[in-house]
């Protein structure tokens, strides 16, 4: 089972998703992640250029992600629209090379214009081969998300969240705070709520492609 992981800033995939990370990589799955820009301008003082991709692996680490299953570009803040064909380009290339069992992006309802551009294109570089999930950013959508996948997690889980989390301290600083282990912990008994479970994580689901012998979770 491989899963890949699509953030189009360094933090977002470990924010929605760290908790289905760690189940899978208990689960024995391959997890690789793109993240698609370091957000340097959006820095606040102090950190220096880079200081999020350090981040992202420090807190890859804490879910067992290899660090050569990391996979890093520089597209520009907040100008995704206007780079729409090279990034469907590098996920073209990347199914090309491995394609995923299942891909995890941004929702289609979210509204930032980074995040929509990759769940746009991930959809269509995607749709004939892989399952595609997205993410459950409520800070970024406009309305009620449709969220049809809850994933259990248990507190170890959880708690390998929560300290991948603690690695991204440039962003706690933050107004929207949504990085912090303490937003993650109550989202995820939010979730958990709609499961009768302690905690969970919600995707929506884009698309389903299921391959006999190849589950997501077992």
């Amino acid at each position: 089972m491989q899963a890949l992981f699509l953030a189009p800033h360094g933090d977002d995939a470990h924010i929605a998703a760290g908790g289905t990370m760690a189940r899978l990589a208990e689960a024995g799955a391959e997890i690789f992640l793109i993240s698609f820009c370091p957000a340097d301008d959006a820095l606040p003082p102090g950190y220096p250029p880079g200081t999020v991709f350090d981040e992202v692996r420090k807190a890859s680490a804490k879910l067992s992600i290899p660090s050569e299953n990391l996979e890093f570009h520089e597209f520009p803040n907040h100008q995704f629209p206007s780079r729409r064909q090279e990034i469907l380009q590098l996920l073209v290339d990347r199914r090309k090379a491995h394609t995923p069992d299942v891909v995890f992006t941004p929702s289609a309802a979210d509204i930032h214009q980074d995040h929509a551009t990759v769940a746009t294109e991930a959809l269509r570089a995607f749709r004939k081969y892989s399952s595609i999930y997205g993410f459950d950013m409520p800070w970024n959508v406009a309305g009620a998300a449709r969220l049809d996948l809850f994933v259990e997690l248990n507190e170890a889980q959880l708690d390998r969240k929560l300290r991948a989390l603690a690695c991204f301290e440039s962003q706690h600083e933050k107004d929207n705070n949504c990085a912090t282990p303490e937003y993650a912990r109550h989202l995820a008994a939010v979730r958990g709520n709609a499961m009768e479970a302690p905690y969970a994580e919600a995707f929506e689901v884009v698309r389903e492609v299921r391959r006999l012998g190849r589950e997501l979770f077992q």
